[in-house]
């Protein structure tokens, strides 16, 4: 998803996981071209670094809209088999609305929020 925080995070863990780990590879899911624009000058540096070592990015659509990230997380769900989430249960947010689509189509959930 390539947002600030948990999802930077886990891409950071990607890169390091798959120094051991050949048959790893890292998709940066970007939701619009941009997405960094608003970021701190520190975390914008972070995601260009990250987008630049994925083995793959995939860009949603061209320009900001809030359903870009709608569409994003869509596609998360569709062309997966996991979903590995920080959530509180916050009902209304990106993240709960990806888990419950995620739970809709049988995905596997771990919750690190449950385990932390």
């Amino acid at each position: 998803g390539m947002a600030l925080g948990w999802d930077m995070l886990c891409a950071e863990e990607v890169l390091r996981f798959k120094k051991s780990h050949l048959d790893v590879a890292l998709i940066a899911l970007i939701p619009f071209n941009g997405q960094e624009a608003k970021y701190p000058f520190f975390q914008k540096l972070r995601y260009r670094k990250l987008c630049k070592k994925a083995d793959h990015r995939i860009v949603i659509a061209n320009e900001y809209s809030n359903q870009a990230y709608h569409d994003r997380n869509d596609f998360l769900v569709e062309h997966s088999s996991h979903l590995i989430a920080y959530h509180s249960g916050r009902p209304r947010s990106g993240t709960g609305s990806t888990i419950r689509k995620a739970t809709e189509h049988g995905l596997q959930i771990v919750n690190f929020y449950d385990i932390i």
